[in-house]
């Protein structure tokens, strides 16, 4: 015999038979009443009593509706309210298997849910029922941006809760560190783990903008073999070498891609001597990093300079350039990009890292490596292209070669974005920083100006960012970008 499912009436269903069919369709159709959204309140509340009676009919029977319900609320296409409903019958139902089952599902719901009722509900039964469990997931869920505090989120307040005694950055450190990724295994496990220590740093960050728990947390002794050492001992490394501490968990990332024992010991150990020349006062995150290291290479006198020396020197090159600003339809942009607009937003550090990026630039070897780049772009609809600026020692100069990674198949978004591939973000833990073109056209004048896709990106990766823009006489457009949303139009460079 072939079962059918609920939503096909009131005949047969799997071993059920709903008797007393009538007109009422929240009687008859329980399931497309809950997927409509023209449905009242009150038939949503007869389809959910509907199929709550049905349930009681045997083991196999409440397993199939359960299902059902199950699949309303997992489905965002589904009406909210209907969600909402739903999960409140769901969350009601009592027993061990019931427990386990509304657990999971705030599992898997909790990392992605954007109505915040859902949110709220499933953050609220987590701490009443003590599942401890779900704390990535909580986690995941709180770092995804809201305008509530940190803090004041019911996500935050569940996590509390289930803290049992320790603060809330104890508990957020402690799945920093061993994350816990439940029944998985293998590579979904290694996934599962790598966002939710991510995510965990991220809301640390949030909780301690002065860097004073992360590092009071950091200073704890950690057995060498203990889950995370390694990870805590790089990040206390870089806190002693370089003067950095990550600022977002993709910083965590970025500096755990990077290997100072191996592939990149020489770069640390060239880091740490130019970083060990800055004043202790100035303050430096990793976007800042290469830059130090060429500048004490190219120009050590640029270390001992003052912010507004450094900008000065950064203004006079500019000012008699020609500069092509970004066309936008709103009749309020963005952000500015002139540096004027944004020079007292730049720290000392931003302002020797763009200043170290322009002078990199000015080769005509840049350009001579764009071009080609930028045709290819141009001829290819479905992505804009990009990549990183690399430093190389050619005949004892300090040349930059901006090195392309085209994204692959599956992650080209159409003609105007650059969406950058895992590869690139892992293997440029030592760059200057990113690149993208806009060369949509030969001549992309209106276009010479980050997207705010592309000022979201600096902000998300913490990256320092330039934009290449083809101006269609052989020239190209230079804007730096960077966290923050600093924009800063360096114009047309003397190639």
């Amino acid at each position: 015999m072939k079962f059918r499912s609920l939503v096909h009436g009131c005949s047969l269903v799997g071993f059920l038979f709903l008797a007393g069919c009538g007109s009422d369709r929240a009687t008859t159709f329980p399931l497309e009443t809950l997927r409509s959204p023209q449905s009242s309140a009150e038939q949503r509340a007869t389809a959910i009593d509907r199929l709550s009676e049905a349930a009681k009919a045997n083991e196999i029977a409440a397993q199939r509706v359960r299902t059902d319900l199950e699949s309303i609320v997992r489905s965002e296409s589904s009406p909210r309210e209907s969600r909402v409903a739903t999960l409140t019958a769901l969350l009601a139902s009592t027993g061990e298997k019931a427990d386990a089952a509304n657990r999971k599902l705030a599992i898997d719901l909790l990392p992605t849910e954007r109505e915040p009722r859902i949110v709220s509900m499933l953050a609220a039964a987590a701490s009443e029922r003590n599942w401890t469990q779900a704390s990535p997931a909580l986690i995941r869920s709180l770092a995804r941006a809201n305008d509530t505090p940190v803090r004041d989120r019911d996500e935050a307040k569940s996590l509390a809760a289930l803290a049992q005694g320790r603060s809330l950055e104890e508990l957020l450190f402690e799945q920093f560190v061993n994350p816990s990724t439940g029944d998985a295994t293998g590579a979904v496990a290694a996934d599962i783990a790598s966002r939710v220590r991510v995510d965990a740093w991220d809301v640390l960050a949030q909780l301690d903008p002065t860097s004073q728990q992360r590092q009071s947390l950091l200073a704890q002794p950690v057995e060498p073999k203990a889950p995370g050492a390694s990870t805590i001992a790089q990040l206390k490394r870089a806190t002693t070498d370089l003067r950095v501490l990550a600022s977002s968990g993709s910083e965590v990332t970025w500096l755990l891609s990077i290997k100072p024992d191996a592939a990149d010991k020489a770069w640390w150990q060239e880091v740490t001597q130019a970083v060990a020349k800055v004043p202790q006062s100035e303050q430096l995150s990793m976007r800042h990093l290469e830059a130090i290291r060429l500048a004490n290479r190219t120009d050590a006198s640029l270390l001992s300079k003052s912010r507004e020396e450094l900008l000065s020197v950064l203004e006079s090159r500019i000012a008699s350039r020609r500069k092509a600003l970004r066309v936008w339809k709103a009749p309020i942009p963005p952000y500015k990009e002139t540096l004027g607009e944004q020079r007292s937003r730049l720290s000392w550090a931003d302002a020797l890292t763009i200043l170290t990026i322009d002078t990199m630039l000015t080769p005509p070897s840049v350009r001579e490596a764009l071009v080609p780049q930028a045709r290819a772009d141009e001829a290819d609809r479905s992505t804009e292209y990009g990549g990183v600026l690399v430093a190389r020692t050619e005949a004892g100069t300090e040349r930059v070669w901006p090195v392309l990674y085209v994204p692959r198949a599956g992650q080209r978004r159409g003609d105007m974005v650059f969406n950058p591939s895992d590869d690139m973000l892992l293997t440029s833990g030592t760059a200057l920083a990113h690149f993208h073109l806009h060369a949509q056209e030969t001549s992309n004048v209106n276009l010479a100006g980050p997207a705010e896709d592309d000022v979201a990106y600096a902000n998300l990766q913490r990256r320092a960012c330039v934009l290449f823009t083809p101006l269609g006489d052989g020239k190209f457009n230079v804007d730096y970008y960077g966290p923050g949303s600093v924009v800063v139009d360096l114009g047309t460079l003397p190639w």
